[in-house]
């Protein structure tokens, strides 16, 4: 089956105070040998403060095939990526972030799939192990741009999940989450058509942290956000999978001592972060789970504890450091 792309696909992307890379990301997207160029863009720009919006009104005064959205308030990134995935109107879709690598040479192998007619096309496994499991691919999709979706599997109840999400920072999990629950076809591609942009400046994440938000969302970290994520995915025997594969290779133990020890470094909200993942554990994961914490604080903490205090200390002093540039940015 032969597709018209710029009839089937839709690119949206959400962003924020990321000029110079979302000027790379526009190039990329629009360049002479993009498949995408003429598919309909909407970009969502999250009441950005730099040079944002003039990038994106020079952009598109030059392409009639792009929109922009810029809110009046900013309302979180993932609650942004949310919003990203309410403005789709097209049977296929491509949520992707403001910073990354596009290696068009290898569109190809997802044209073929879009002609087979899959329902998820995972676009990339840049950062995971070379051999990939069905247990790896919710790792693989918190990633925004890692797949390209159908909208018959963007229903309310999905953005109603994406919604609850937001508080575990991978609302782009229910979309995918769908497919898995309702036995859709997937095909992973061989070769990585996006991959990370270099690029160690997340104003997001700063934000975050900045801000008097609810601590639930404020000092969530990354392991166990995405365990509470798994929830999403409704096939028990597939989720105890995803659980014991969410730290790779490392093993499930190894995983949840480096989980443990971000979390009392990194975190305000720490004995939360502990406490949430036990809900999609299966119940022998739930004993090796409690044997781990037991070890963590009456064998290693007492150990450990001056030099991740320390860790701990510098890190909190860089947030306050934050906070007060934010305060003196506000005052002038």
């Amino acid at each position: 089956m032969t597709i018209k792309l710029e009839d089937t696909l839709e690119i949206l992307c959400p962003t924020y105070n990321r000029a110079p890379f979302l000027k790379n990301t526009l190039e990329q997207l629009l360049a002479p040998n993009s498949p995408v160029k003429n598919c309909h863009m909407t970009f969502l720009d999250n009441a950005s403060t730099d040079g944002t919006p003039q990038l994106l009104a020079q952009y598109e005064a030059k392409h009639p095939n792009m929109r922009v959205i810029r809110h009046n308030r900013n309302v979180g990134g993932d609650a942004n990526i949310t919003r990203a995935f309410e403005e789709v109107t097209s049977p296929r879709y491509w949520v992707i972030c403001d910073d990354d690598d596009f290696h068009w040479e290898h569109w190809p192998e997802v044209q073929k799939a879009l002609e087979e007619d899959i329902d998820l096309i995972i676009t990339t496994t840049q950062i995971f192990s070379p051999q990939v499991k069905e247990a790896h691919l919710p790792l693989i999709l918190t990633f925004v741009p890692s797949a390209i979706h159908k909208s018959k599997y963007l229903d309310s109840l999905t953005l109603m999940r994406m919604h609850f999400n937001v508080q575990n920072h991978f609302p782009q999990l229910a979309p995918a989450a769908q497919v898995f629950n309702n036995h859709g076809s997937i095909y992973i591609c061989q070769h990585n058509l996006v991959t990370f942009g270099k690029n160690d400046n997340n104003p997001a994440i700063w934000w975050q942290e900045t801000q008097p938000l609810p601590p639930t969302y404020k000092y969530r970290k990354w392991d166990p956000s995405y365990l509470n994520s798994l929830e999403l995915f409704t096939d028990k025997a597939f989720r105890t999978q995803a659980v014991e594969a969410f730290a790779m290779e490392k093993g499930f133990s190894n995983g949840v001592q480096k989980m443990l020890k971000k979390n009392f470094i990194f975190s305000e909200n720490f004995f939360r972060n502990i406490a949430d993942p036990w809900n999609v554990m299966s119940s022998w994961q739930r004993v090796r789970y409690a044997t781990n914490v037991l070890f963590f604080f009456f064998i290693k903490l007492p150990f450990k504890y001056w030099r991740y205090n320390k860790m701990r200390k510098e890190y909190r002093k860089k947030v306050m450091a934050a906070i007060q540039a934010r305060k003196e940015q506000a005052r002038q």
